[in-house]
């Protein structure tokens, strides 16, 4: 507990550019906890999204509390391997993938934020959706605008903020590396969860619906608002980071 404590005030410091321990860039657990503990944040979070009356999309309900366990969880494994396997191949290989994944497990503490700036963000009337140039569109398999809420948008520059940082602070990654790869890496996680993710609930629900749905359940007129398919994909990419981490490590271990 004291090496977790210690990490997330070393990241804060590191935020304003305060001189720190660099604690946050050393894993204070197995991954196994550590993977809970994203998961009982991702539980807190949906939690005090209900206790503050924010977005509808926020509830008890079995699916959207599977969906809520795995989305910091998803941002914690998935992120890291795709932004560590970009910057390997781009020719970065002394990265340490435990400290790029030491940081993103730290970053997933903003999740608690989010409930606390979206309650202050509806107050002041700000939106909860964003169009994107065009009117509105949704379909079972896809959304054309960013379903983020104040409390999203500010955590995402935050994160953006750390990553980018981390790169130029602690590896000197050149400015069109450490643009480029957190740009596309920030697409791949982007577009699967803000634009198709209705796909995902959709499969799941045609696929596997008659083992999950309540018949009772008035969302059945509306597929793509079951969020089973939701929760299972960032199940699946969070079960791919894991085991691009354990690869890795296992050939380091190879090589000594």
């Amino acid at each position: 507990m004291k090496w977790l404590l210690n990490g997330y005030v070393s990241l804060i410091k590191e935020a304003f550019g305060v001189k720190n321990d660099g604690a946050f860039l050393v894993l204070p657990a197995n991954l196994g906890i550590l993977v809970l503990a994203c998961g009982m944040i991702g539980l807190t979070r949906n939690a005090l999204h209900v206790l503050l009356i924010t977005p509808i999309f926020y509830s008890f309900a079995p699916d959207i509390l599977w969906t809520m366990f795995f989305w910091p969880i998803h941002l914690f494994l998935f992120p890291s391997a795709v932004l560590h396997y970009i910057l390997r191949i781009s020719g970065y290989s002394r990265i340490n993938v435990e400290s790029l994944f030491s940081l993103a497990f730290y970053l997933q503490l903003l999740h608690l934020l989010v409930p606390f700036i979206d309650w202050i963000g509806f107050a002041f009337g700000l939106p909860w959706m964003y169009e994107l140039g065009m009117p509105a569109m949704t379909t079972d398999l896809y959304i054309n605008f960013l379903v983020m809420t104040p409390g999203i948008i500010f955590v995402w520059w935050a994160t953006g903020y750390m990553v980018i940082r981390f790169f130029r602070q602690f590896y000197k990654i050149n400015w069109p590396t450490t643009l480029t790869s957190s740009i596309i890496a920030f697409l791949i996680v982007l577009i699967p969860i803000y634009f198709i993710w209705p796909s995902f609930n959709t499969l799941f629900n045609h696929v596997f619906g008659i083992l999950v749905w309540d018949s009772q359940d008035p969302r059945l007129n509306v597929p793509r608002q079951i969020q089973w398919g939701y929760g299972t994909y960032m199940a699946v990419t969070s079960a791919i980071g894991l085991a691009y981490y354990v690869r890795i490590q296992n050939t380091k271990q190879e090589r000594k």
